[in-house]
């Protein structure tokens, strides 16, 4: 059978399911609920929270008043909102008429004008506040809703939980329209670069695609949805499967025979994707709900992804005899002769102690707005918000009675203190922080009755007053067995609400003995999930280490290569960890898996060479058309490819992109440079 005819035929057997896996997968849905990136056993926590104290959202809209605005037109605007909220199942929100019991917008802010003092102030010359309690929606229900809102005729500001999510859904889609077509456009054009054949060129491309389906199909079989993290499978089968072609079209082109090229090349091919397999699988140790199911699927998608082509590539291309030829030359320094041994091992020390240095003092980010551009519509909304009305929930204090009694007016008057002292502590440091508490509603709400800012005399009193505040408000406050305090600011960096939550542990701890504290919340849980990341890098980072020295050490038997293996694939990791320490680069839930999954993958090329390297008389032609040549080619086209992941403006994708792509032209550069002066291999040497 003809060369050509057999493609065509390869062509087309690969387009067909790769059609019908697109048109089945087309539906997968985005979830990136917090609930993902926490902690599992701190989510119990969570949940047990939500559980008492209720989980719906709330959604803070801003309604900017515009030049032709009055009284009327702001009623109406105020009217259509509700409206909207009641079409989407929202009954529960408060206006500025709740809190002030004032008619019109400018009586509210005459009103808020005649009471400073006033904690949250709903109106303001520029703009009127609706708090509004939004149900736990599913996917298409929070997509409606806030696409409707975005659709009013006038401008409005949205903050809320609710409202990021849905903002990390639509990155999470935009991910694969916006990265999909750069990414096709560069291994298209790479690949007709280096094989000089279109035919040979759609063929491998093909392949990769019907391998990004497999990655969607995953999804949809193991989860019916993808997340932030989980959205990039496909797009890593797809380079994956690039870079595997690479290799097999290389050894086609040199053995002329897919028998022989797989008696070549096969060993070495297996074990890469094993290695990259291991990388990606290590993951699974993290006890982050949305980090364990990126490892799972994309672990799953590139076994299945390797099975089904390691057995069909070699059913298609079985008839098909190639012509030897070279692939484009891709010279590259190799082995240069003033490196020596000495100097690697000094150098991998170096790399070593730095990283040692630098680990425990990495930091993270866990604020989901830090993940946006800063002129993303999210970001412009919340800090609109903020700078009107205050911030949002930092912090939930559980306060419980040693006694397990119910609270009463007495200790409604104590911890009222316990607030006040704790304001003190951070107003100099958090000149924003805002208190939201049962004694705080009721202070503001005999602020709005009498005119003072006070705790009425008598437990009665108290009681009256607290029943007037909208239930919007209060909803969370109302559990006579626990009191709930909140902490409000803008966003903190981690390090500032690090130093926050010390000034409130070591306040409370000098509180009297009848009262027991603990801290919950969604940001507070959040950021504890977040501790455990670093931890989680070395967990998965070690057993990746561990797993790819083990297929290392079984596969050549020999403790030299092993050392050699260890000492060459090491320092991009360490030298990387180093680095994001010295430049004060934050470590996320996206870029905490690039050291892990990037071992296995800086593997890829160490286990060609040391295969290669033990075979006795290897030609140096041979040597540099069959395996430097493809591993030039591949990694080219790997890192290109994560390189356009810094396109994508979502912070983490970016970084996690752009870092990878770095730990493997580092990985690439060790290779050829440390690697075979371990071995004692050199160009020459190789010719002799």
């Amino acid at each position: 059978m003809k060369k050509t005819n057999s493609l065509k035929i390869c062509f087309l057997i690969l387009i067909i399911p790769t059609i019908l896996l697109f048109l089945w997968t087309k539906d997968l849905s985005q979830n990136n609920k917090e609930y993902l990136f926490l902690d599992k056993n701190l989510k119990k926590n969570y949940d047990q929270f939500v559980h008492t104290f209720g989980h719906d959202d709330q959604l803070l809209i801003e309604i900017i008043k515009t030049a032709p605005d009055n009284d009327q037109t702001l009623l109406n605007k105020i009217l259509l909102i509700t409206k909207k909220l009641e079409t989407h199942k929202i009954s529960t929100w408060t206006t500025p008429f709740e809190t002030t019991r004032k008619k019109t917008p400018t009586e509210w802010i005459k009103f808020y004008q005649k009471h400073p003092l006033m904690d949250f102030k709903l109106a303001t010359p520029n703009s009127l506040f609706l708090v509004a309690q939004v149900p736990n929606l599913n996917d298409k229900e929070q997509i409606s809703f806030y696409k409707d809102m975005g659709q009013l005729p006038f401008p409005i500001n949205l903050a809320g939980m609710g409202y990021t999510n849905y903002h990390l859904n639509i990155m999470g889609q935009s991910i694969q329209k916006k990265l999909f077509p750069l990414l096709f456009i560069l291994t298209l054009l790479t690949s007709f670069y280096y094989y000089r054949n279109l035919e040979i060129t759609l063929f491998v491309f093909i392949n990769s695609l019907f391998a990004t389906m497999i990655g969607l199909a995953v999804l949809k079989i193991g989860y019916r949805e993808a997340n932030i993290l989980t959205t990039s499978v496909p797009l890593i089968n797809f380079v994956t499967t690039q870079s595997l072609s690479i290799h097999v079209i290389s050894g086609l082109f040199t053995y002329r025979t897919i028998g022989l090229s797989y008696k070549r090349k096969l060993t070495p091919m297996l074990l890469m994707v094993s290695s990259t397999i291991v990388g990606f699988f290590s993951l699974v140790t993290s006890d982050i709900i949305a980090v364990k199911q990126f490892a799972i699927t994309s672990s799953v998608a590139l076994l299945v992804t390797t099975a089904f082509f390691i057995f069909t590539w070699k059913f298609l291309l079985k008839d098909i005899r190639f012509e030897k030829r070279h692939m484009r030359p891709l010279n590259v320094l190799y082995a240069p002769k003033f490196i020596t041994r000495p100097m690697v091992y000094t150098f991998s020390l170096i790399c070593l102690l730095l990283a040692i240095y630098a680990y425990p003092r990495l930091t993270t980010t866990v604020e989901a707005l830090y993940f946006f551009p800063k002129d993303h519509p999210l970001v412009v909304s919340y800090d609109h918000i903020v700078s009107n009305i205050g911030g949002t929930p930092k912090l939930d204090i559980i306060f419980k009675k040693s006694d397990k009694s119910d609270f009463e007016y007495q200790d409604l008057l104590n911890l009222d203190k316990l607030q006040d002292r704790l304001k003190v502590k951070l107003s100099p440091t958090f000149p924003k922080i805002q208190f939201i508490s049962p004694a705080s509603l009721i202070k503001n709400a005999n602020y709005a009755y009498t005119g003072d800012k006070i705790i009425p005399a008598s437990a009665m009193a108290s009681s009256l007053i607290f029943s007037q505040v909208p239930a919007t408000l209060k909803s969370s406050f109302s559990d006579t067995n626990l009191y709930h305090l909140v902490l409000l600011n803008p966003t903190l960096p981690t390090e500032n609400y690090i130093q926050m939550l010390r000034i409130v542990e070591d306040e409370l701890k000098v509180t009297s003995d009848k009262y027991k504290f603990s801290f919950n919340g969604l940001n507070y849980t959040l950021m504890q999930s977040q501790k455990h990341l670093v931890h989680s890098l070395l967990i998965s980072l070690g057993l990746s280490i561990a797993l790819v020295c083990l297929i290392v050490g079984i596969s050549f038997r020999d403790l030299k290569k092993l050392s050699h293996f260890i000492i060459s694939n090491t320092p991009p990791i360490t030298l990387t960890i180093a680095l994001l320490f010295f430049t004060q680069t934050a470590l996320n839930i996206s870029t905490i898996k690039t050291f892990s999954i990037s071992f296995g993958m800086i593997f890829d090329s160490t286990i060609h060479l040391l295969y290669n390297y033990k075979r006795p008389n290897l030609d140096a032609n041979i040597f540099q058309q069959a395996v430097l040549n493809p591993i030039y080619m591949s990694s080219f086209v790997t890192i290109g490819s994560f390189i356009i992941f810094g396109f994508h403006e979502f912070i983490p994708i970016k970084q996690f992109g752009l870092l990878l792509a770095f730990l493997l032209t580092l990985g690439l550069f060790f290779d050829v440079l440390l690697l075979p002066v371990l071995e004692k291999k050199s160009s020459n040497e190789l010719r002799e």
